[in-house]
């Protein structure tokens, strides 16, 4: 009997320290920073003939602040959406004037 309580309160500190290291993050996650990356690698690959995304795209990434790569992610989702629609044209929003330029100086590109 004594075995069995010392045994169920064991578990139920285990499950307890378990669910307390869970840390939830809200900001961008690494598949995030592998599609914006990709997303801007091939719209600069098909609308830029001078410049290339450079192999550390996404070590550029991960040290900017997470409202950085929000945007970032939300540039390449509509540099994505244009060149889908077969146009190379720029993307702004109220914070980015200019979402080519934004991701050029923040993730890394070569111009030749």
């Amino acid at each position: 009997m004594i075995r069995s309580i010392t045994l169920s309160a064991v578990l139920v500190l285990a499950l307890g320290s378990l669910t307390s290291c869970i840390i939830e993050d809200s900001g961008p996650t690494a598949p995030d920073r592998t599609i914006t990356c990709n997303k801007f690698a091939d719209f600069t690959a098909n609308c830029t003939a001078t410049c290339t995304v450079t192999w550390s795209c996404e070590s550029y990434y991960d040290s900017l602040s997470i409202n950085d790569q929000i945007s970032l992610d939300d540039c390449s989702d509509c540099l994505d959406a244009k060149l889908a629609a077969g146009v190379c044209d720029d993307c702004h929003d109220d914070y980015v004037d200019s979402c080519q330029a934004f991701m050029e100086s923040l993730l890394g590109v070569d111009c030749w």
